[in-house]
């Protein structure tokens, strides 16, 4: 079936057996799946782990192709759905209307933060762990400063975002299915839009390099062999 959004043109997956990555190779460039998912990842007041999810796939673009598309899809829902592009929502107006702000994940810390922080400064692992334990907020020593450096965004910036909102620039130490930043190799091409200080949608430029990929799954299993989840089971 193919769908079309303010002219974008997109085909859903229909077959249960078919592979996620078998249209794009098959030639179908622009791909999407509305799922029922289950993750055991644990149940907080902000997560559940059944849950219905869309993905979406486009061959020969990148995140900030994603970040647009998501914007225009989100907003043509609630055109749709409510007959308006401001909602009501526990009590707060959203406006879907205006343009979604764009911040990186530094810009976010630093607007909410109660004092400035430098760019250096929520880069460096020795100030973020300091930052953390004053805050109270456990981490490990196997954390690098990008693991520690999104438990601080979480802390400060994540609930506050309540008009919709993409941040950017993720570190690579949390994000192994993300490519690197020509410009920066510390840093992703992903982002994540949040709405009333949750998270709607999770995005990337997807990592094609099967040695960076293999190096960080490493990475990313040393970590949890130190944490306390794993720790636990």
């Amino acid at each position: 079936m193919t769908s079309r959004i303010d002219g974008l043109s997109v085909s859903s997956m229909t077959s249960r057996s078919m592979p996620r990555p078998a249209p794009e190779v098959g030639g179908i460039d622009k791909v999407y799946e509305i799922n029922r998912s289950f993750r055991n990842e644990g149940i907080s007041t902000r997560h559940n782990p059944e849950f219905t999810m869309m993905e979406v796939y486009c061959a020969y673009t990148n995140h900030m192709y994603m970040v647009g598309l998501m914007e225009t899809l989100i907003r043509v829902a609630a055109q749709e759905a409510l007959g308006s592009l401001k909602v009501t929502y526990q009590g707060r107006e959203i406006d879907f209307e205006k343009p979604f702000h764009k911040l990186t994940i530094t810009q976010a810390i630093q607007r909410f933060a109660p004092s400035h922080w430098s760019d250096s400064q929520l880069r460096d692992r020795a100030f973020l762990a300091a930052l953390l334990d004053e805050m109270k907020i456990p981490h490990t020593d196997a954390e690098g400063w990008g693991a520690l450096q999104l438990k601080l965004f979480e802390a400060i910036a994540e609930k506050r975002l309540i008009a919709p909102t993409f941040i950017l620039n993720y570190p690579t130490e949390v994000s192994p299915l993300a490519r690197r930043k020509d410009s920066d190799r510390d840093i992703t091409e992903r982002f994540e839009l949040f709405i009333d200080g949750k998270e709607i949608a999770n995005g990337v430029s997807e990592l094609n390099d099967p040695e960076d990929q293999a190096e960080r799954f490493r990475a990313a299993s040393r970590v949890w062999q130190h944490s306390p989840r794993s720790r636990r089971r």
